[in-house]
């Protein structure tokens, strides 16, 4: 979505169901981490169950986003 400064924002969510963790858990083992996690879903949209919300700019870097998803595999085994 781009604004009008032209700055751009994807926003996407992550369902954690199938791992048995709760975002709140996912959440709390990123952030030891130093990287903090996305928007908790599931107590305004409980039909999503466990997901969270993840927002990404342009001004965060491949790199940030390679740590993350490398973060959320361990934190996910």
């Amino acid at each position: 979505m781009p604004f009008a400064s032209g700055h751009h924002v994807t926003e996407f969510v992550v369902d954690f169901g199938t791992s048995g963790r709760t975002v709140a858990e996912v959440n709390t083992s990123l952030l030891a981490r130093g990287i903090f996690g996305g928007h908790d879903l599931s107590r305004e949209f409980p039909a999503l169950g466990e997901s969270s919300l993840y927002s990404v700019t342009e001004v965060r870097s491949q790199a940030d986003i390679d740590r993350l998803v490398t973060a959320l595999r361990e934190v996910l085994r």
